[in-house]
């Protein structure tokens, strides 16, 4: 009789058992097949969004190559095997200077909608500080009349004649500043400019769009740049040298753009008549050395010369030059040897500095006018969802 009631006992516990193991089994099945669902409906949530963010790039680099919104009837849709896109909305404002567009990407019934603004960057929102580095930015040897601000640290004087005054002007250390960089055109390695040299005697006009490879303005000669009001002079140099008593001058009311492939140096007159405009690309690994005497241009106004610097070149200020220009130069050295160099504009550089413990002049920051652009106007392109 006990015999059996063990038989009893042993059955009750395997039945439990095998109910316990069939309820973890069930929970087991149902999770494993909840995550199977999460992680499908996580795939199809990934492709839904790469099938938004696909329609709304495809518009903004249509923005962006014709600085104009494709015509197209909304809701525009386009299919694909595994889902399909839809854009909703188009909208430009600010005399089409910022665009927003959003789509909606369904893949398998999940969606995403995602929308993005893409803004034409003006002179006048890059150029908002009188100094703006990446790496870090110290001014204690010099005058700054403006607001300046660094990726890294800022060091300025307190006292003394290069006092930088806060009451007047802010610093912003660690501020970040984000942009699209200058797109040189195809560089000089690819051009064959060995033969094609230019040694300047008496006064030579450039009117023609050329490359060359050693141009010399001697002392007393004179190297002219002949623009026409509403057309653009497109000159590259390899090697500029200018004498001490060597000019300079870009005149006729036009925009020259001038490429320097390896090297500039000015030590005479160089400048921009009134009316006229420069544009100066200073390419890879290039120095530009520009010295005493040098106004960019007579009437002050920096909106006429625009100089940028491409990925470790050198620009480097000296002596008693007053540069009326906007520097854009982000992988840049910029330099300045003077207590006598003067900027009046703006400087955007990686590496701001001078030479030893000698003064490094002024900088008089200038609002620039948007009535002229950014060579290769660029675009930023901001996500959201």
């Amino acid at each position: 009789m006990q015999l059996n009631n063990n038989k009893g006992a042993a059955l009750i516990t395997v039945l439990i058992a095998l109910v316990v193991l069939s309820i973890l089994g069930i929970a087991l099945m149902s999770t494993t097949l909840a995550d199977g669902k999460q992680a499908i409906y996580q795939q199809d949530k990934i492709q839904s969004n790469y099938l938004a963010r696909s329609a709304v790039d495809d518009v903004a680099s249509h923005i962006i190559a014709t600085h104009n919104a494709p015509s197209i009837s909304l809701p525009t849709t386009k299919s694909f095997d595994f889902g399909d896109y839809a854009i909703t909305k188009l909208q430009a404002s600010h005399s089409n200077t910022v665009f927003y567009i959003e789509a909606t990407g369904n893949v398998n019934g999940t969606s995403s909608t995602v929308g993005l603004t893409v803004s034409k960057e003006n002179p006048s929102d890059l150029f908002d500080k009188a100094i703006y580095t990446f790496d870090d930015l110290n001014i204690e040897l010099m005058n700054v009349y403006g607001d300046i601000a660094s990726e890294g640290t800022i060091k300025y004087a307190t006292n003394g004649s290069t006092k930088y005054d806060t009451d007047l002007w802010k610093a912003y250390p660690g501020e970040t500043l984000e942009l699209e960089y200058t797109v040189f055109p195809i560089s000089a390695d690819y051009m064959d400019l060995t033969n094609n040299n230019l040694a300047v005697s008496g006064e030579f006009p450039i009117s023609i769009d050329t490359n060359y490879n050693n141009v010399d303005v001697p002392n007393g000669s004179t190297l002219k740049f002949l623009t026409v009001e509403g057309s653009i002079l497109t000159v590259g140099i390899n090697n500029l040298t200018s004498g001490n008593s060597g000019s300079i001058i870009v005149e006729g009311g036009g925009l020259l753009k001038l490429y320097i492939y390896d090297t500039f140096e000015s030590k005479g007159d160089f400048h921009v008549e009134d009316g006229s405009e420069l544009e100066l690309m200073v390419y890879e690994n290039a120095l530009v050395e520009l010295q005493t005497p040098l106004s960019f241009n007579p009437n002050e106004d920096p909106n006429k010369v625009r100089i940028y610097l491409d990925e470790d070149s050198t620009l480097s200020l000296q002596a008693n030059g007053n540069y009326n220009a906007y520097i854009h130069g982000p992988e840049a050295y910029i330099e300045m040897q003077s207590s006598q160099t003067t900027v009046n504009g703006a400087i955007i550089g990686n590496i701001l500095q001078g030479n030893g413990n000698k003064p490094m002049g002024v900088v008089n920051y200038k609002k620039p006018d948007d009535s002229w652009s950014l060579y290769n106007a660029a675009f930023s392109k901001r996500f959201y969802q």
